[in-house]
C-alpha cells in the first residue's frame, strides 16, 4: 500500500526523461519524496525536514566545491535527491560528488542552465499532489467499507481480517479487561501467540490510564475512546513505522471498532439493566436467570452478596474530563480490587454495584477492600458509594440495594457510607416493621439471644431490667445482685455487637432494638 512518490516515479515524468539526468545516487531511488525546495544558502541543510527534493544552482559554493560536498553529506540522511544547474555557477559536477552520491546512495542530478526550475517544481508538485488525492480516494473508500460493514453489522472479526488483506499488518482489538478479544484469524499468525498477548497486556498494565497513542518495540497501541472513557484497544503489530495511509486507515478502523465496543457495553449493560427489574419486581420468578447472570461474574449468592450504589455529581468533573468517563474509569479499576464484581449504570448518575462477598465473615465488609476502595474513590472528586448488608438470597437483594441507595442519604464528607453505620437513622426513616429494623435486631439483639442461650447468660434479662427501671440499681435489686455484676453483664455487649452500652450513641441504638424486639416478638424472660 503505497502513499507517496518516489524519485523513481519522478523520472517517469515526461521533464526528467528529457531535460534532468541522473549522475550518482542510482541506489537511493526509492526515497520517498515529500516536497520539492529551492535553496542557495551555505547552511540550506538546515532547513530541510525529511523527504525534500532539492533545486540549487550551488551558488554558495561556487568557490569553495569542497564546501558544497560538505553541504552534500549534511543532506544525504535528508532529502530525497538534489538536482544541480550547471554550466551557470559551476561548470560541472566534481567526482567527489559522484562518488560520495553512489556510496550514500543519494539521488544526484543535473540540469542544464536553459532549464527552468519553474518546471521541475510544477512537475514534482503535481506528482505529489495527485499522489495525496489517491490517498485521500483510497481513505474514503475504506470508510464506506467500514460504515457499509457496520451497517450490516459485520463483526469486528471481519474487519480486522479485512485490514490484515489490505495492509499486510496483524491487527487485533481487545477489551480493556483482557477477557474478550477480536481479530482470531489475525491471532492465528502470531508465533508464541500466549506470549505475545501476555507482553500487549503488559504494556498497557504499565502504561494505566492507557488513553493516548502508545508505541512499545513492534506494538502500536491506539485506545478506544468514547465519553472520555476507554473500552479497550486496537493494537498493530509492526516493526517499522507506520505509514500515512497506515494511519489514516487506522484512524478510521479504530472509530469503527470503539463503537463496536461501546455498542457491546450498551448491550450488555441492557441485560443487566433488565435483570435489575427482575430483581426489583418479581424475583421468584426469575430465580435461574438471575443466577445465571451472577454466575458469569463468579458471584455465587449462597456465599454471600451484597449491593453498592454508586453516585456520582455529573456537574463535577477533574482536570475537564467528563464525570462518566472519570467513574467508567473508576469501574475499571474496581473490578481489578474485586473480580467478581458486576456494575450497572442506571442510565442516569448512578451505578449499582453487585459483588460477591470477600473474607469469611459476611457481616461486614472485607477491611483491606474497603480501605483500597475508599483510597480510590477519594481521588474522584464528586463521588460517593453507599453500601448495604450481604444477603444469601435472590430475593433479598433488592433489600441490599435499597438499603445502599438509601443509606447515602445521610452520607457526609467520607467516600464510603456503610449501611451498618447508619441503621439506626435508616430504621427511623423506614419504620418499626421494616426491613432495616429487622437488620438492627440481627445484628445488635440476636447475637446477645445466642450468646445466652449458649452460656446460660443472663444480658438479655439484664438488659430488660435496665429499659424497665430506667436505672442499673433498682435493676441490681429486683435482679437480686450487686451493681457491678449487672454493669459485668452489660459491658458483655460490647464484644458480642460492637456497640458500647455505655456510650450515649451506642446505648441508644441499644434500646430501640431491643425494644423493637420486644414488641415485635413478643419478647417475655424467662428467668424470673
Amino acid at each position: 500500500m503505497k502513499d507517496h512518490v518516489t524519485v523513481k516515479e519522478l523520472m517517469e515524468t515526461d521533464i526528467f526523461r528529457k531535460k534532468v539526468r541522473l549522475v550518482a545516487g542510482d541506489g537511493g531511488l526509492d526515497r520517498k519524496v515529500t516536497y520539492v525546495t529551492v535553496q542557495e544558502a551555505p547552511d540550506f541543510h538546515t532547513l530541510i525536514d525529511g523527504g525534500e527534493f532539492v533545486l540549487s544552482t550551488w551558488y554558495a559554493f561556487k568557490d569553495n566545491l569542497a564546501a558544497g560536498l560538505e553541504a552534500l553529506k549534511n543532506l544525504a540522511s535528508k532529502a530525497s535527491g538534489v538536482c544541480i544547474k550547471t554550466q551557470r555557477f559551476i561548470d560541472e559536477i566534481p567526482d567527489e560528488y559522484i562518488e560520495y552520491s553512489n556510496e550514500e546512495k543519494l539521488p544526484l542530478f543535473v540540469v542544464d542552465r536553459e532549464v527552468n526550475f519553474r518546471e521541475i517544481i510544477k512537475c514534482i508538485s503535481v506528482e505529489i499532489n495527485l499522489s495525496h488525492m489517491n490517498t485521500i480516494i483510497k481513505v474514503n473508500d475504506y470508510y464506506l467499507f467500514l460504515f457499509n460493514a457496520a451497517l450490516e453489522n459485520g463483526s469486528a472479526d471481519f474487519m480486522l481480517s479485512d485490514f490484515l488483506e489490505r495492509t499486510g499488518l496483524i491487527a487485533i482489538s481487545i477489551s480493556t479487561d483482557f477477557k474478550q478479544i477480536r481479530g482470531q484469524r489475525a491471532l492465528n499468525k502470531l508465533r508464541n501467540k500466549r506470549a505475545r498477548l501476555e507482553n500487549i497486556k503488559n504494556i498497557v498494565d504499565i502504561n494505566r490510564p492507557c488513553t493516548e497513542y502508545l508505541r512499545k518495540e513492534d506494538c502500536h497501541v491506539f485506545p478506544c475512546v468514547a465519553r472520555g472513557y476507554c473500552y479497550g484497544y486496537l493494537i498493530v503489530l509492526s516493526a517499522e513505522e507506520l505509514s500515512e495511509i497506515h494511519k489514516l486507515y487506522i484512524t478510521q478502523l479504530r472509530n469503527i471498532i470503539t463503537i463496536k465496543w461501546l455498542d457491546r457495553q450498551e448491550k450488555e449493560n441492557d441485560l443487566l439493566l433488565s435483570m435489575m427489574k427482575m430483581i426489583i419486581q418479581a424475583p421468584e420468578n426469575n430465580v435461574d436467570y438471575i443466577q445465571e447472570r451472577l454466575k458469569e461474574k463468579s458471584i455465587d449468592i449462597s456465599k454471600g452478596l451484597r449491593a453498592a450504589i454508586l453516585k456520582y455529581d455529573s456537574s463535577v468533573s477533574t482536570a475537564g474530563k467528563p464525570a462518566f468517563g472519570e467513574v467508567q474509569q473508576l469501574m475499571l479499576h474496581l473490578s481489578a480490587l474485586l473480580p467478581n464484581l458486576l456494575f450497572i449504570w442506571n442510565r442516569s448518575d448512578t451505578f449499582t454495584i453487585l459483588m460477591g462477598e470477600q473474607g469469611d465473615d459476611v457481616s461486614n465488609v472485607a477491611p483491606d477492600w474497603l480501605q483500597s476502595v475508599s483510597s480510590l474513590l477519594r481521588k474522584h472528586v464528586g463521588v460517593k458509594m453507599g453500601i448495604g448488608p450481604a444477603v444469601s438470597r435472590i430475593d433479598e437483594i433488592r433489600t441490599s440495594v435499597r438499603f445502599a441507595r438509601n443509606v447515602l442519604i445521610f452520607a457526609d464528607e467520607s467516600a464510603i457510607s456503610y449501611y451498618g453505620d447508619h441503621l439506626l437513622e435508616m430504621v427511623l426513616l423506614s419504620g418499626s416493621k421494616s426491613r432495616e429494623s429487622d437488620f438492627l435486631i440481627e445484628r445488635v439483639i440476636e447475637p446477645l439471644v445466642s450468646w445466652d442461650e449458649k452460656n446460660d447468660g443472663y444480658v438479655m434479662e439484664t438488659l430488660d431490667r435496665v429499659v424497665r427501671t430506667g436505672d442499673l440499681s433498682h435493676a441490681a435489686k429486683e435482679l437480686c445482685v450487686h451493681v457491678n455484676s449487672v454493669r459485668y453483664r452489660l459491658q458483655k455487649i460490647k464484644p458480642l455487637t460492637g456497640l458500647d452500652f455505655f456510650n450515649i450513641s451506642d446505648r441508644y441504638m441499644i434500646l430501640t432494638a431491643f425494644t423493637m424486639y420486644k414488641n415485635r416478638r413478643g419478647y417475655l424472660l424467662q428467668k424470673y
